[in-house]
C-alpha cells in the first residue's frame, strides 16, 4: 500500500467514526451526548490499537483492548468517570446446554471498582474494564 491509499483509508476510516458520532448523536435521549457532544468515536484494530478517531470531541484518554478488557490511560486534567457496566456479581448464562460466559471485573488503579461507580480520575490513572463475553449456545461437538 503506497502513501496515497493508506491516505485514502485513514481518511475513510475517519469518515466511520464521523458518521457513528452523527447516528449517536441523533439518536440521544440524554442532553449530554445530544447537546454537549459528551462522548467520543472510534475504530480499533484487531491488536487492539487505535485506528482512528472522530473529530469532534479531543480524546482525553487513550483506549487499547487487549484480552478481553479495555485500557483506558488517562491524560490532562482530572475528572469525574462514571462505570456502569453488568455481569460482575453473576456470569451471562448459556442457552440449550451452553456453558455460562465469564465473569467480568473492573479495576482503577489496580484496585477493584464495584460493578456502577463514579469516581475521580487524574492524569496517569488506569481503568481496566474486563468484558464478559456471552453465554454458550447448545452442547460444544465432540
Amino acid at each position: 500500500m503506497d502513501a496515497v491509499e493508506l491516505d485514502v483509508f485513514a481518511s475513510r476510516l475517519e469518515a466511520v467514526c464521523d458518521e457513528m458520532g452523527a447516528v449517536l448523536r441523533n439518536a440521544a435521549f440524554s442532553p449530554n451526548i445530544r447537546d454537549r457532544l459528551d462522548f467520543s468515536c472510534a475504530v480499533f484494530g484487531l491488536c487492539g490499537d487505535l485506528a482512528a478517531q472522530a473529530a469532534h470531541i479531543p480524546i482525553r484518554l487513550t483506549l487499547r483492548i487487549r484480552d478481553g478488557r479495555i485500557h483506558a490511560d488517562f491524560a490532562g486534567t482530572s475528572a469525574q468517570v462514571p462505570v456502569l457496566t453488568e455481569r460482575r456479581r453473576h456470569r451471562p448464562w448459556g442457552l440449550a446446554g451452553g456453558a455460562e460466559g465469564l465473569q467480568g471485573a473492573n479495576w482503577l488503579n489496580d484496585q477493584p471498582l464495584p460493578a456502577r461507580c463514579q469516581r475521580a480520575v487524574a492524569a496517569g490513572d488506569r481503568l481496566v474494564i474486563e468484558t464478559t463475553g456471552e453465554g454458550g449456545w447448545g452442547a460444544v461437538p465432540a
